[in-house]
Parts: structure tokens; C-alpha cells; sequence
């Protein structure tokens, strides 16, 4: 997401005054202020058990963390906003129409430290584009973005450094043409004072491989040590120059993988000149502007067209050799643009999935074997996209999280996105304002059968799906009920998705079987439902589920689930069955 700059900037700096006597009441404030700060820390800087976001202190919009464990703690890195005063060329400011001076909002890469005692430092710019020390050069002003980080043994110049962190910037100020830049250091300081000090490579190392013009280009990249070699790096990217039908907005991209000489020589020289060919290896093409997941595990007709779009994060599982992928999924927003209902910018689902190292180069061995998907009804955001995942300083998922059903329990930082409450004329798009509350938050991803949980409002309507802020503070009511993260299963055909759905202006949060969410918005899968006349042969308790109307009147009302073969009476007709779920969270949700 690039901001267009025209202008030198200056930071925003307050003058002090040069007279100065203290009063007695400027203590008492003083101690006011000083206890009031210290809540707010504690709010936002527990050591465990509190709710801790990455933000910036300017409001607007946080997404793209990148997040590393180690010895020392962890730290993140994440784009965010920056404001600046703005001057003309000469030095002079730059007066709006209201007499103020202007402010420019950058974006730029924001750094913050939690040491191992659970204390956070206070967060900063490390990369600024405008600023000696804290670019290359080549980003020519522009934004700096979508960060990746790894610890190894990296020979720059004849020195040898520890970190490389890899970032993205488009030169041309365009917001496309964009390319994947490295900065190397020994330490990573987390005072705002005496910032990271960075070693450049002094141009892009990894340009698009493609010749198409006015596209995104290469970028949110994630960075992983090669297994048996700490100073080379694989770099996993999305890249949507390649000549070929696009749609919506041209970000449907191929994915690539090249595995680096280094940690920055993977093919590229200056001036975006090729030294290497053939170095990279297309993890899926865009060939008919449709990035497939090839799944030779799930059911073709369902999970092979997921469309995925840049936004994600890879991590490598070492002790069990597997390469893990949590990215963004426009699929349901690619049909919602083809209904006319949408805008193809929402990003509402992130889709996890698993690959065979084997198998990334060759597709005989095996594919991506789909794990689940993330919506809003596991978090709660209207949108989700830009995904981090918590990662050691290989880039492994080794020591950082532990193992259910076979599969790794996933620490995901989200950006966050709750619009206020719906009142059936939100306009509910990304450019009207909703960036400006965005902010990255933690959320497990737990391995298993997905809970769909029943809430209900004072009014006694009933929702299927937390949703984001339905219109009348819903209440959990203690009806959970279990469905598959996957058709993943011996009877892949019996299994039949459920869609997580929401009428316009987001009154309305539903489950459907419809593919097409009864003509209203789609937000994505939340599982699969078992679609025979009998219940499945797996473990657990297992109840139909109906989909009943609610009327409140003649024309209107909600939908409800429930496993009441009536609809729990009070002539409330039954709409569907959703299939058989399970009363239980099970334990074998995965062979």
C-alpha cells in the first residue's frame, strides 16, 4: 500500500519555550499525568495474560508485521504511518488552506522490542525512505514496507553481520513498479534514540520478473535461512508483472521462491539487470489470472481455485519438514466483484496451508494441503489480509509453537479492522476512512474442527457467527457446534463447505450453503459440514444442523442455527440443513 510523496518533509518536532518557573500545582498535575500514563502502559505493555497491539502513535493504518523470536525476546517489525510537516524544495513550509502548515502521512517500517521479562520498548521508524541511515537510496522517497527478518551469517562488503531485514518500496513514487530491497546489522536497538544502525545494499535485489507496467510489481516477501547453510536465504514472494489476464485491480500474482546465493544475491544486480536465469521457481502461475492451489488432497471443485493475493507469510516446520503458508484468499471477494456486490480491494479471509518441501518444485510429490481459513468469524475484523506468523530467527517454526493433531499451532499477527456499529449504511469499503482503525493483533490459529459458536441478542434474534459488531450486542448463548477445517477426509465428496455471509451494511451475520451467500456479501469458508443421511464415521457426538428464520414481521427478521428439528418451535419454518456437525472439538480433524 504506497502513499504518493511530492514534497521534502521534516518531522514534527514541538518548540520549547526559553522562560520557565515551576508552581506548586504543576506537581499535582504532574502526578496526575504520571499515574494515568502508567495505566496506559500497563493497558498495552503487560508482561503476559494483556492484550498488546502494534500501532503507531499517528492513527491510520498497521499491517505487514514481521515477527522474531529469539533469545533476546521478540521483536516486530510492521508499516505503519508517519507524519511529517511538509516544506517545499527550498526549505520553506508548505500552508493549507486553513492557515496550518500541512502534514505528509508516510509510510514507512516501524521497529519494537519485547524483552524476555515481558517489558515492551517504545515502538519507532527504522526504515524511513527520506532519511540518511535509514535507506538505500533507490526507494527515491518512497514508502517502505512489508518487512521480513531472519539471523544468520551474512558477508556484506568483508564484514560479517547477524540480521538481514528485507523490505519493499516502489522508486517511482507510483504505487507500482515495486521491489524487494535488505538492510543488514549486528544489533537491533530498541532505543528510539540511538536507532538501528543499517548497512544497505544500495539497490533492489530482487526486481519483477515480469514485463507487464502499472501492476503492484514484486514485494511482501518472506525471508527463511537455508536449512543447511545459515548465510543463504530462500526468499518466498508474490510478483504480478507477468504478461497475462489479470483482474480487479491487477494484484492476482504468481508466487515465486528463489534461493538466494546469499542474503541478497538471488539474481539481480543493479539497475534491475538479470545475472542470474532461470533463478526462480514459480510456486503457482497465473496463468488464466487465477492463482490455483493445486491440492491433490481436497476435493477439486473445492479448494483448488482460492486466489491468492499478496499479503502473506511462509515459515518452515524443520523437525517435520514442512513449509507452512498463511496468505490473503480473495476468493470470496473476487465473486462478490463478479455479483456486483463488492469491491475486489476486500480482503476478508486468510487461507492456511502446508506444502512437502519436495513438492515446491515438484508437483508429482504432492501439493499444498489446505488446513483452514481465517475470517471474520474466528476474529472478529471485517477484513483480514497481511498476516504475519511468529517465527524463529531461522525463520522456522521450530521453538516458537507446539504440535495438535500432527499440525503446527500457528501465533498469527493480523491487522485488525472493526468498523462501529452497523446501522444498515456503512459504506463499508476501503477507502472510506476503515484503514485509519487499523491496527495488528495477535490471534492463535489452533489446528482442529472449527467451533461455530451461536449468539444471541437482548431481542432474542439470533446470529449465526460472531461477526465484527452485529447491531445489537449479541451474547454467547453456550451453543457450540464443531465442522471439519478441510475436506481433507476419506469421502472427500460427502463433505460440503459453509459460508460465512453478512447483508449489506453488515446488519446480518449468517452461515450458508450456498456458494453465493443468497446474493449477499461473502466473507468466506468457516468448514465443512457432513452432507450424508447419516452422520459421519468419526469420533464425537454428531447432530444435524437447521437453518431457521426468525421473522419479526412479515418481510423481516434473521436466520438462526440450531439442531432443533423444529426451529425450537413457535411456528419458525426450517430453512436448510446445514449437514451433520459435532458436538465435540474431536481429535483426529486431520490423517
Amino acid at each position: 500500500m504506497a502513499t504518493k510523496k511530492n514534497a521534502v518533509r521534516k518531522k514534527v518536532y514541538t518548540k520549547k519555550g526559553s522562560h520557565f518557573q515551576f508552581r506548586w500545582w504543576m506537581a499535582v498535575i504532574l502526578v496526575i499525568v504520571v499515574a494515568v500514563t502508567g495505566l496506559i502502559i500497563l493497558r498495552f505493555s503487560r508482561a503476559s495474560g494483556g492484550i498488546h497491539y502494534l500501532q503507531n502513535n499517528f492513527g491510520g493504518h498497521n499491517y505487514g508485521a514481521a515477527v522474531m523470536k529469539d533469545n533476546l525476546g521478540e521483536h516486530y517489525f510492521w508499516c505503519g504511518v508517519y507524519q511529517y510537516l511538509k516544506f517545499d524544495s527550498k526549505g520553506n513550509p508548505i500552508i493549507g488552506k486553513d492557515g496550518k502548515q500541512e502534514i505528509q502521512n508516510d509510510e514507512v517500517v516501524y521497529y519494537q522490542h519485547r524483552d524476555v521479562t515481558g517489558n515492551y520498548s517504545n515502538a519507532y521508524p527504522t526504515l524511513e525512505s527520506t532519511k540518511p541511515g535509514k535507506s538505500a537510496g533507490w526507494e527515491n522517497g518512497a514508502h517502505m514496507c512489508d518487512p521480513t527478518i531472519v539471523a544468520g551469517n551474512f558477508k556484506v562488503d568483508g564484514s560479517v553481520y547477524k540480521y538481514a531485514l528485507y523490505y519493499d518500496s516502489d522508486p517511482d513514487n507510483s504505487s507500482y513498479g515495486t521491489k524487494i530491497g535488505v538492510a543488514f546489522t549486528n544489533n537491533l536497538s530498541s532505543d528510539p534514540n540511538s536507532p538501528t544502525k543499517w548497512k544497505f545494499i544500495n539497490y533492489p535485489i530482487i526486481c519483477e520478473y515480469g514485463t507487464k507496467k502499472n501492476t503492484y510489481g514484486v514485494g511482501t516477501a518472506s525471508a527463511l535461512i537455508d536449512p543447511g547453510d545459515s548465510s543463504k536465504v530462500k526468499m518466498f514472494f508474490y510478483d504480478t508483472s507477468r504478461v497475462g489476464p489479470v483482474l480487479g485491480n491487477g494484484r492476482i500474482p504468481d508466487m515465486y521462491v528463489v534461493n538466494g546465493k546469499n542474503g541478497y544475491d538471488f539474481g539481480w544486480g543493479p539497475n534491475c539487470t538479470r545475472t542470474q536465469a532461470k533463478t526462480q521457481v514459480k510456486i503457482q502461475e497465473n496463468s488464466d489470472g487465477v492463482t490455483h492451489l493445486g491440492d491433490p488432497y481436497t476435493v477439486s471443485t473445492v479448494n483448488t481455485n482460492n486466489i491468492i493475493s499478496p499479503g502473506g507469510d511462509f515459515a518452515f516446520d524443520k523437525e517435520n519438514n514442512w513449509y507452512y503458508m498463511v496468505t490473503s484468499d480473495s476468493t470470496s471477494a473476487r465473486e462478490n466483484e463478479k455479483n456486483g456486490i463488492q469491491s475486489f480491494g476486500e480482503g476478508y479471509q486468510l487461507i492456511v496451508a502446508r506444502i512437502r518441501p519436495e513438492a515446491l518444485t515438484d508437483p508429482t510429490k504432492g501439493g499444498w494441503q489446505i488446513l483452514g481459513y481465517i475470517n471474520s468469524d474466528t476474529t472478529k475484523s471485517y477484513l483480514n489480509f497481511n498476516v504475519g506468523i511468529l517465527r524463529n530467527h531461522s525463520g522456522y517454526l521450530d521453538g516458537v509453537t507446539g504440535l495438535k493433531n500432527g499440525v503446527r499451532i500457528l501465533d498469527l499477527w493480523i491487522p485488525q479492522i472493526t468498523p462501529d456499529v452497523a446501522d444498515g449504511n456503512n459504506d463499508t469499503g476501503l477507502t472510506t476512512g476503515l484503514l485509519n482503525n487499523l491496527k495488528i493483533d495477535l490471534f492463535q490459529w489452533i489446528p482442529g474442527r472449527v467451533a461455530i459458536n451461536r449468539y444471541v441478542s437482548p431481542l432474542t434474534e439470533h446470529t449465526s457467527t460472531a461477526g465484527v459488531k452485529p447491531k445489537a450486542n449479541y451474547k454467547f448463548d453456550n451453543q457450540t457446534y464443531y465442522v471439519l477445517p478441510n475436506s481433507n477426509q476419506a469421502d472427500p465428496n460427502a463433505w460440503k463447505p459453509l459460508y460465512s455471509c453478512v447483508t449489506d451494511g453488515l446488519v446480518d451475520y449468517f452461515l450458508s450453503s450456498n456458494v453465493n451467500c443468497d446474493g449477499f456479501i461473502k466473507l468466506g469458508i468457516v468448514g465443512y459440514s457432513y452432507a450424508g443421511k447419516n452422520p459421519p464415521n468419526l469420533p464425537g457426538r454428531w447432530k444435524q444442523l437447521y437453518r431457521c428464520w426468525n421473522a419479526t414481521s412479515a418481510t423481516a427478521g434473521e436466520n438462526f442455527m440450531t439442531i432443533s428439528d423444529n426451529c425450537e418451535g413457535g411456528g419458525k419454518p426450517v430453512a436448510e440443513s446445514y449437514g451433520w456437525v459435532s458436538l465435540d472439538d474431536g481429535t483426529s480433524a486431520f490423517k
